[in-house]
């Protein structure tokens, strides 16, 4: 049974015909994913301090991924799929915060799982080629590469009221 996109109401879906045929290699598997740690990262003097949360991914064969994220690929993640699904609910995301407290990290770690889980329940969403990196790209040069190189395909998103 496949569950096709309205291609015709949301003009910035991707272009595939039917979400069967997209790249994700997520459909259809049931995962479970957890953000088991955070930790605060001083890369240096030239360089300000930064959140980076490790993202687990389990399958049902229990095959295991581990990656690190920092906090600003979810929210570009979020853009994304603003982006490129329009008519979708997308999960929220707290509020960005620059001061950087191990208190408020245990709580934005929560966030960050749940909006996780939230994308991966939906099928559509989950269809994101760009999710699939999210939580397989190992090197992190290479994903930040790639987060560059996609941040500049993106055009603003408009709001229902700018339609």
């Amino acid at each position: 049974d496949d569950i096709k996109l309205p291609s015709n109401d949301c003009p910035n879906f991707y272009k595939t015909k039917s979400i069967a045929e997209s790249e994700s290699p997520f459909l259809g598997r049931r995962l479970r994913i957890k953000i088991s740690s955070n930790n605060i990262v001083n890369p240096g003097w030239l360089s300000s301090d930064y959140a980076l949360f490790h993202v687990e991914t389990f399958d049902h064969t229990d095959e295991r991924s581990l990656v690190n994220r920092r906090d600003s690929d979810f929210y570009f993640l979020r853009k994304l799929l603003r982006h490129h699904f329009p008519c979708i609910v997308i999960p929220p995301l707290p509020k960005q915060k620059t001061k950087l407290v191990e208190k408020s990290l245990a709580k934005r770690q929560k966030f960050f799982e749940r909006f996780l889980q939230g994308i991966n329940r939906s099928e559509v969403l989950k269809s994101s080629p760009f999710f699939a990196e999210f939580l397989t790209e190992k090197d992190e040069k290479k994903f930040e590469r790639l987060v560059k190189n996609t941040g500049n395909a993106l055009v603003k998103v408009k709001t229902l009221s700018e339609y």
